[in-house]
């Protein structure tokens, strides 16, 4: 398991907590950017870890050693418990404690107010892997008795932009966010090789760019096949962890809403009841399945076989 960016983040906190001088100054970070993508190879080393990983179990220990690690750097003064939990302003802080105790505290409460926000972040973005893994990120803080009641985990990468790394108060939409399936990267490459010959050449490129972002086609790609050929398959990416991050109805949504398929020389839609009949039960509808799926115990990996 890769660690560098984790451990550049623990030794930010672990030396603040020290009051080393140094890492104090760090902590300023003028350059908001420096931060932004230091942030953003975290996030990708922590997914890379989780992606590498085939049984659910693994992937929820490595959250829970993450989530640990940083449970085990953060302390939190009492006389600053306040400015911990955002619930008085850096300024009032410092106005209460007096002027001359203010200055001399200030070189200590802001740069804990910075770590404070940089957790924000840094929880924000283990979340965010969770919730693409489907792994249960509050059960786990809870499990290993972090406070996460005191870090607001709802930033998100936009809000990272400006001149300093501030909270924003989240905005609450009335709209539901659409689930879309995550394929595991070090898959998809397979994936489309195995499934590129059954649509329009056309169609292609089209069908490689929905397996990376999960998102949906301009309109249903043509499955020139056997309907429930495709939608067991996709059950067995599901039932192997190589789709994530939704479940299996919104798995058929999304089958649904991208794909058709050839019966009789015409074009037919998919139909929920159709789809949820080959993935959401245990009925072995298909005869002549278009894939197998193997793992190996070796690599820890998935054999994907074309029939």
């Amino acid at each position: 398991m890769k660690k560098i960016k984790l451990q550049h983040f623990l030794r930010i906190i672990t030396h603040w907590n020290e009051r080393n001088s140094d890492i104090r100054d760090e902590l300023y970070f003028e350059d908001v950017s420096v931060v932004n993508e230091a942030l953003d190879q975290f996030s990708f080393e922590l997914g890379e870890n989780i992606s590498t990983l085939v049984k659910f179990k693994k992937k929820r220990e490595v959250i829970k050693f993450y989530i640990q690690r940083f449970s085990r750097a953060v302390h939190i003064s009492d006389e600053n418990k306040s400015i911990w939990d955002n619930s008085i302003s850096l300024d009032d802080f410092i106005t209460k404690k007096g002027n001359r105790q203010g200055r001399l505290n200030k070189l200590y409460v802001e740069p804990e107010k910075q770590v404070h926000e940089i957790l924000v972040v840094i929880f924000n973005e283990i979340q965010l892997v969770c919730n693409q893994h489907n792994i249960p990120f509050l059960e786990i803080c809870k499990e290993v008795n972090f406070p996460i009641n005191t870090i607001k985990t709802e930033v998100t990468k936009a809000q990272r932009n400006g001149n300093s790394i501030k909270l924003k108060p989240s905005k609450k939409s009335s709209d539901k966010t659409e689930v879309k399936p995550v394929f595991e990267t070090g898959y998809i490459d397979e994936i489309f090789n195995v499934f590129k010959g059954y649509f329009p050449e056309s169609q292609q490129q089209q069908l490689l760019s929905i397996f990376k972002d999960g998102g949906n086609g301009d309109e249903p790609l043509l499955f020139m096949d056997s309907g429930v050929r495709l939608a067991d398959a996709f059950k067995q990416f599901f039932d192997a962890g190589i789709i994530v991050a939704c479940q299996k109805k919104e798995l058929e949504k999304w089958i649904m809403d991208n794909f058709s398929y050839r019966y009789r020389n015409k074009t037919i839609k998919f139909k929920a009841k159709y789809l949820n009949d080959i993935i959401s039960t245990k009925k072995d509808l298909c005869q002549k399945p278009l894939i197998n799926i193997t793992p190996d115990r070796s690599s820890g990996r998935y054999f994907i076989t074309k029939f």
